[in-house]
């Protein structure tokens, strides 16, 4: 017996009178356009599910080929030997619907979308655009206004990814708080990130921004690495710290008193009395701020007197190239090494002969002379009499000293 159809030019099977009605049939789903739509309209449909998730009295079709690569956990209840991988049920009881099916769309689509608001088209550049429609309220928000919020969903995503053992979940979620500072923290126009554009960034997301992060400290306090996804909004915020205390960047010297500024007080007070309460609420928030404030002084310092040391390098070097200049000049024109005598007389205007320095050699080249900016001159070997190496060059050698520097 043969399984071969007979088929049509069509190169279909001819209809015949003992098939079903068309109208019993059932609708075939239209082929897929990508990889994406495909395995998201697995999930929407349930089509070839061989597992169930049931989660607050809903039941949901997925795919053991789409969970078990991916999770831990779904791989262990699965080829565990136990109850869910012979009944293929596997109930979920304390965890929220919405972030099951968040999960479930990372699982099958490698990423998720976390707003409550949905546009026709789900990409990255619609979300970010419905970040950037945030403003920040006069007031805290409610709890509920809070657990909407797409970065708390991102952490409640972040501690779901921990407990199923869900590693690329926690690293998208970690992407989706990078693309968050970038954007909306740490935006600029300029390429460089100013002062006031940072504290400006800080304020226009304040609520968002300390919601999300007391959120991820009362929410994931029992997970080691919940700094590594607090940090990211953390820094931000620390590095904006100071200014938020400046509105007027009237802090420019030491000798101004912050105090003083009624402008100052009004704006510490306004935004630290909102961060206060939060702090009082998170000892872990409150440490983790303090210690990341005093990390980012601390590499202010360092870069401050790194670019100290590199001015003294570069004057060192100037000068060095001077001292050369001159003793190549001497070389070359031999009588002009008189030049080089101890010029203590004529500069002190000493009239006491005794006082006078009789050195006839000629001024030698030293380091560290004491000459204020100048780390190299000359010096008389008898009286220690010293000149910055300028005093026997000309102008016009000078003006050529200067233009090789700057070409440098």
């Amino acid at each position: 017996m043969t399984n071969e159809v007979e088929l049509n030019i069509n190169n279909k099977r001819p209809f015949s009178e003992s098939d079903e009605s068309s109208s019993k049939r059932p609708t075939l789903q239209p082929i897929a356009a990508s990889l994406r739509e495909s395995n998201l309209g697995l999930l929407e449909s349930g089509d070839f599910s061989d597992l169930i998730l049931r989660c607050e009295g809903e039941s949901l079709k997925v795919h053991k080929a789409f969970l078990s690569p991916q999770s831990e956990f779904f791989r262990g209840c699965i080829q565990s030997g136990m109850k869910e991988s012979a009944t293929n049920e596997i109930v979920l009881v304390d965890e929220n619907l919405k972030d099951v099916k968040l999960m479930l769309e990372y699982l099958y689509d490698g990423w998720f979308w976390e707003h409550e608001s949905v546009p026709e088209k789900r990409d990255r550049w619609h979300c970010r655009c419905v970040y950037d429609k945030y403003v920040n309220p006069k007031e805290e928000r409610t709890e509920e206004e809070k657990q909407k919020d797409p970065l708390i969903v991102c952490v409640r995503l972040y501690r779901l990814a921990d407990k199923f053992g869900i590693p690329g979940l926690k690293k998208a979620v970690i992407k989706k708080f990078k693309q968050y500072k970038e954007n909306n923290l740490e935006f600029n126009y300029s390429g460089e990130l100013f002062p006031e554009e940072r504290r400006s960034n800080i304020l226009g997301q304040w609520h968002r921004l300390l919601d999300a992060l007391e959120f991820c400290y009362s929410y994931l306090d029992d997970q080691p690495d919940a700094n590594e996804l607090a940090d990211i909004l953390l820094h931000p915020l620390a590095q904006a710290a100071p200014f938020l205390m400046d509105p007027k960047d009237k802090t420019k010297t030491a000798k101004y008193d912050f105090w003083e500024s009624k402008g100052n007080l009004k704006a510490l007070f306004s935004t630290s009395d909102c961060l206060t309460q939060r702090l009082n609420r998170s000892a872990q928030f409150a440490s983790r701020l303090a210690i990341l404030i005093s990390w980012d002084s601390l590499k202010r310092i360092r870069v401050a007197e790194k670019d100290e040391r590199l001015m003294d390098t570069e004057n060192f070097r100037k000068e060095t190239r001077k001292i050369f200049k001159v003793i190549t000049t001497m070389l070359d024109d031999p009588p002009r090494i008189e030049a080089l005598r101890c010029t203590s007389n004529s500069a002190n205007g000493w009239d006491d002969e005794a006082e006078r320095c009789n050195s006839t050699r000629p001024m030698v080249p030293v380091v560290e002379t004491g000459l204020g900016d100048y780390a190299v001159g000359f010096e008389c070997r008898e009286c220690q009499w010293d000149e910055k190496p300028d005093t026997y060059l000309g102008q016009d050698d000078n003006d050529e000293e200067e233009e090789e520097t700057d070409v440098d």
